[in-house]
């Protein structure tokens, strides 16, 4: 594989070759901002110390979630806020998956096919483990969107990581079913809901779709994992696989300006152990820039919710689990309150210093700069911090 090639590059050549048109403009937007990201095109700031013996220029970043220099940071910025919200229980994963006619339309109705998605699948699960059969309590649900394959394909499904365990009535229980509840109890909920949450989408071509899916009685399919004690295995899966867009950089081989190969693993054919093959297959460069716009979601559509004991509105239920399950720690301990009219506590800042001259260096932003013979596009962009500006550079606070 090529450690040179990032999509980042291919971008660049695209654009400059004027490929990008035709795509919607929140596609060519993200796909400008993933070019510029890091660059003298987003602006950014000059470290430098008075005695010149520091010159460090930082580009500012682009913050897109499908950019590949950005995804490992929102990734792990991600991961720990979704540490500091679960609860330290045992959980399941679950995987609910559209079917392949409605698939087919994502790309013309993914507002309401999203929606009709998370609901159906969330409403499921909750209405099962509703039932004092299996749990009679109210669980944590942690829902993530993906919605392409291992070769780009629109394959929207949404990984679900439930709590084996619920709060009722100001106590704790555990499910009884070592997988939760039963799959053709759960397959049955959510065709169900999900057939329901289409219609009222008022959409008649989904209406007819839903009717469709009744008439031919077809049962959607859901994956449930094994009971397993720590979710944080699947948060860095979900994270890596969420934040790293439809195909990561180090999946990239080869691009010769008309053709672009990467690698994928072949889930068909798998290996005595049961992991799959790694393959490399070949697409046109303006199908797979198609195909990489498809997966790119609308700007306000939320890819992530929670539910159950995780959902805003159930902050007080969350709290009083964390009482029960004594996790409550330092973190739910309530704060002292200041005073009416009383100072803010003041706050050391700390400022970096040249490891040559010890004098403390100074920090001048610039306004963006397009490439020469290009006009200015106005693009969002974040400033990265002083420790990340510097990276491995030794520095002295102040």
């Amino acid at each position: 594989m090529s450690s040179s090639l990032t999509t980042q590059l291919i971008f660049s050549w695209l654009l400059s070759q004027g490929s990008a048109r035709g795509l919607r403009p929140r596609a060519v937007t993200a796909i400008r901002a993933i070019r510029a990201c890091r660059t003298e095109e987003l602006g950014g700031f000059l470290l430098t110390c008075p005695d010149g013996c520091t010159r460090i220029e930082a580009h500012n970043r682009c913050d897109t979630r499908f950019c590949g220099l950005c995804g490992p940071g929102l990734a792990c910025k991600w991961r720990s806020r979704m540490d500091d919200l679960r609860l330290l229980v045992p959980v399941h994963h679950l995987v609910f998956t559209l079917p392949k006619s409605l698939a087919e339309v994502y790309g013309y109705h993914r507002a309401a096919l999203t929606t009709a998605l998370f609901r159906a699948a969330a409403r499921s699960v909750l209405s099962c483990l509703k039932s004092k059969k299996y749990l009679g309590a109210l669980p944590g649900i942690i829902a993530v969107l993906n919605t392409w394959g291992e070769l780009l394909a629109v394959h929207p499904h949404v990984h679900l990581i439930v709590t084996a365990g619920g709060l009722s009535h100001g106590t704790w229980r555990t499910a009884k079913d070592s997988r939760l509840v039963p799959r053709p109890l759960l397959d049955a909920a959510f065709s169900r809901l999900l057939s329901a949450e289409l219609r009222k989408a008022s959409d008649v071509e989904l209406a007819a779709l839903a009717d469709k899916l009744e008439a031919a009685q077809q049962k959607l399919h859901v994956w449930i994992g094994p009971r397993i004690e720590d979710a944080r295995p699947i948060l860095h899966y979900l994270a890596d696989g969420f934040f790293s867009g439809p195909i990561a950089n180090d999946r990239l081989i080869s691009f010769d300006g008309k053709k672009i190969t990467f690698s994928y693993h072949d889930w068909k054919d798998c290996a005595s152990d049961g992991t799959p093959r790694l393959k490399d297959t070949t697409i046109e460069v303006l199908s797979f820039l198609k195909l990489w716009a498809i997966h790119l979601p609308d700007k306000a559509q939320q890819c992530i919710r929670q539910y159950g004991l995780y959902a805003h509105c159930a902050s007080k239920k969350l709290a009083r689990a964390r009482v029960i399950l004594q996790q409550d720690g330092d973190a739910a301990a309530p704060k002292p309150a200041r005073a009416l009219g009383a100072p803010m506590p003041a706050t050391r800042l700390v400022a970096p210093r040249c490891p040559c001259c010890l004098q403390p260096i100074r920090q001048t932003p610039y306004a963006p700069r397009p490439p020469p013979g290009l006009p200015f596009i106005a693009l969002h962009s974040r400033p990265v911090s002083l420790r990340e500006a510097l990276g491995k550079r030794r520095f002295i606070a102040a």
